[in-house]
C-alpha cells in the first residue's frame, strides 16, 4: 500500500505540472516496485509508462526514447504484440521519436500502431483516438498540414462526443488544430 500511495502522489505531481519532483518520485517508485514485485509486473510497467511520458514532457526526450523503447519491447515480450498495453507503449513509442526529430520513423510506426489498434480494439476505443493524436502531431512537425488538420478534426469531435466541452484536452485540441489550418 506504501508503494501504491506513493505511485499515486508522483503521478498527481506530474499531472499538476510538478515535473521535476514528481519525476523523482516515480523513479524511487519504480525501483521499489522493481525490487518487490519485478520488472515485469504491470505495476511496474504503468509506472515505467507513466514516467517515460513525464520524461518526455519535460524535454528529456533521449532518456524517454530509451525508456520508451525497452517499455514496448519489454511488453512486447511479455504481454504479445497485439495486447493493448503494448500497443500504447508502440504509440508512446512513436509519439517520442516525433520529439526527437524521427518524423518519418515515427509516422510509419504510428501509422502501423493506428492500424492493429483499430483491428483490435475497433475505430473508437480511446487508445486509438490517442495515437491519432500522436500522428497528427508528428505529420504536424513533418509540414503534413492537411493530414494533421483532418486527424485532429476526427480527434476533437470525439473528445467533443465523450467529454464535456470544457475539459482541458478539447481546449489543447482546438489548440493543436488551430496551429495546423
Amino acid at each position: 500500500d506504501t508503494i501504491c500511495s506513493m505511485a499515486s502522489l508522483a503521478r498527481t505531481l506530474i499531472e499538476q505540472g510538478h515535473l521535476s519532483q514528481g519525476i523523482a518520485s516515480l523513479r524511487e517508485v519504480l525501483e521499489m516496485q522493481r525490487s518487490v514485485l519485478g520488472e515485469e509486473h504491470p505495476d511496474s510497467m504503468s509506472s515505467w509508462s507513466f514516467l517515460v511520458h513525464a520524461l518526455c514532457r519535460h524535454g528529456l526526450h533521449n532518456e524517454a526514447r530509451l525508456s520508451g523503447q525497452q517499455v514496448w519491447s519489454m511488453q512486447n515480450h511479455t504481454l504479445g504484440s497485439r495486447h493493448p498495453d503494448t500497443l500504447r507503449s508502440k504509440s508512446t513509442f512513436g509519439w517520442i521519436l516525433s520529439f526527437c526529430g524521427q518524423s518519418i520513423t515515427a509516422m510509419d510506426l504510428l501509422h502501423e500502431t493506428l492500424n492493429e489498434q483499430v483491428m483490435n480494439l475497433g475505430c473508437s476505443h480511446p487508445d486509438v483516438v490517442e495515437t491519432k493524436c500522436c500522428l497528427a502531431a508528428a505529420l504536424a512537425s513533418s509540414n503534413r498540414l492537411q493530414e494533421a488538420e483532418m486527424l485532429y478534426r476526427d480527434v476533437l469531435a470525439w473528445y467533443m462526443s465523450a467529454h464535456d466541452l470544457l475539459h482541458p484536452k478539447i481546449q489543447v485540441l482546438r489548440s493543436e488544430l488551430a496551429s495546423v489550418v
